[in-house]
């Protein structure tokens, strides 16, 4: 009886004891998942797109993105193959969404990048790079690699660079990584690249219920003695292989000798995201574009000198068929500089 009780009262702390371990084990392993999805967790989604910020100060613009266009003094250089965005040194990363991390370049340097392969949902299938980061010990060494990462998971941390720490962003087509991601030759031009923000819009990561299609006028109707026109063909630097170029005006003249207007044939309904392409090296003036909408009339400066390809003039609400107009009085000091005259948009928003 006495041992029996002895043993009894040996064994009870015993239970107790094992319920805390086994409650300790189940905090520790709910802990290790919810570090596992601080990236899911903290991330915010591009409106309308699925795609998660690849950082908090992602703002939707192709910051820096080809930046001196290849043109004027730039045109022997080198261009900028991403967009840049400020954060400081510790800023987390996050994944643009699900896909394959298929390379690590120099990790250990401040040019360092990780290369992950993602698809949109209209089947695209292109590489998101990632530069100037901490990687995330995940990911390894330097070399090819063939690790999942979740959507919105962290990558890495913003590291420091010489001209200020930044997330290099750039957009690759294909599923092949390239051979360089930084800056590319001019002659090169932009290749697979993309302007970030603007493709990460017109290829979303979830399909839209919107049935709006993307509104793309490749030819604009001119006005103006023809003389003053000058046609560029067989050239891969207009979009569809052909612009126009016209002298400006500058303060020259207050009303336009030449201008041009690319008008939808359907009525436009609700926000749209207006964008104009700008041909390489030739056209270096400003340009006055005028961009009609249910608000009225915006009158939106672009220097094409600074431009290469695709420049957004805003974002604007439509009630009726969109309009734009680009003319040669430009107002300012370069008359007889080219401006370039290509393809007009209307991307849905």
């Amino acid at each position: 009886m006495d041992h029996h009780v002895s043993g009894a009262a040996s064994t009870r702390p015993g239970a107790p004891r094992i319920i805390r371990l086994i409650i300790t084990a189940m905090l520790v392993a709910a802990m290790i998942t919810a570090f596992g999805q601080v990236g899911r967790a903290d991330a915010a989604t591009i409106s309308g797109t699925g795609w998660t910020k690849p950082i908090s100060s992602y703002d939707g613009t192709n910051k820096n993105y080809m930046s001196n266009g290849c043109k004027g003094e730039y045109v022997n250089s080198r261009t900028h193959a991403g967009a840049d965005y400020g954060a400081s040194v510790g800023t987390a990363v996050y994944a643009l969404g699900s896909g394959t991390a298929i390379k690590v370049v120099d990790p250990n340097s401040q040019d360092s990048a990780l290369m992950v392969r993602h698809k949109a949902a209209d089947g695209t299938v292109f590489i998101a790079i990632y530069g100037h980061l901490i990687i995330s010990s995940k990911f390894g060494g330097a070399g090819t690699k063939s690790i999942s990462v979740a959507a919105g998971e962290k990558l890495g941390t913003v590291r420091s660079y010489s001209s200020g720490s930044h997330l290099h962003l750039g957009i690759y087509l294909g599923s092949t990584p390239p051979s360089r991601w930084g800056t590319l030759d001019c002659g090169a031009g932009q290749g697979k690249f993309r302007a970030p923000a603007s493709f990460l819009k017109e290829h979303p990561r979830v399909k839209s219920t919107d049935t709006r299609t993307t509104v793309t006028i490749d030819e604009p109707t001119r006005s103006g003695a023809s003389k003053w026109w000058i046609s560029r063909t067989g050239t891969s630097a207009g979009y569809g292989s052909d612009y126009w170029l016209s002298e400006s005006a500058g303060t020259k003249y207050t009303s336009d000798v030449t201008y041009a207007t690319w008008q939808t044939t359907a009525t436009l309904t609700g926000k749209y995201t207006v964008q104009c392409h700008v041909p390489t090296k030739e056209a270096v003036a400003h340009a006055k574009y005028k961009v009609t909408h249910s608000g009225g009339t915006s009158t939106v400066i672009k220097h094409q000198k600074a431009i290469y390809g695709w420049t957004t003039l805003g974002t604007y609400t439509f009630s009726a068929k969109g309009k734009i107009r680009l003319g040669d009085a430009t107002g300012y000091d370069d008359y007889g500089q080219y401006l370039g005259f290509d393809a007009c948009r209307w991307v849905p928003a």
